[in-house]
C-alpha cells in the first residue's frame, strides 16, 4: 500500500466530524422542543384527578356516615375528615379536603390545593345536581 493511502483511510477512521456533531445536537434539539410542552402539563393534570377522585370517596364515606348517624358531618381539614368519617386520605400536602354546609340532606365537599384549580363535589338530597357555592 502506498503511504498517502494510508494516510486517508486513518484520516477517514479518527471519528466524526464537526458538522455531523452540530446536525445530531440540532435534532436532538427539534425533538424536544416537541416533546417537553406535551409532558409538562401532565403533572397538573394528575392532581386534578387524584382531587376528583378522593372527593368521591369522601362522598362516599359521607353517605356511610348518614347511614349510622342520620345526617352529614362537616370536618375542616383532612386529619379531620380522616377521623371523622373513618377514612385514610393523604395527608395535606398537594390537598387538603374540607366538608362544609352539612346537614340531615345537604354537603359540599372541597378540595384546596396545588392542582389547577380548587374542586368541589356537592349532594343535595332534594336537588343532586345543585352545585357549592363557593
Amino acid at each position: 500500500m502506498s503511504k498517502s493511502f494510508r494516510y486517508k483511510r486513518w484520516k477517514f477512521l479518527t471519528g466524526f466530524a464537526l458538522l455531523e456533531l452540530i446536525i445530531v445536537i440540532v435534532l436532538i434539539g427539534i425533538i424536544a422542543i416537541f416533546a417537553v410542552p406535551q409532558f409538562y402539563g401532565t403533572g397538573a393534570i394528575a392532581l386534578d384527578k387524584q382531587a376528583k377522585s378522593m372527593l368521591k370517596l369522601i362522598q362516599a364515606a359521607q353517605n356511610t356516615y348518614r347511614l349510622k348517624v342520620g345526617g352529614f358531618t362537616d370536618c375542616s381539614d383532612t386529619d379531620d375528615c380522616n377521623g371523622l368519617l373513618s377514612l385514610n386520605l393523604p395527608p395535606a400536602g398537594e390537598w387538603d379536603y374540607s366538608v362544609t354546609d352539612s346537614s340531615e340532606t345537604q354537603f359540599c365537599i372541597q378540595a384546596a390545593g396545588s392542582g389547577t384549580q380548587d374542586w368541589y363535589l356537592s349532594e343535595i338530597m332534594d336537588d343532586p345536581a345543585s352545585a357549592c357555592e363557593h
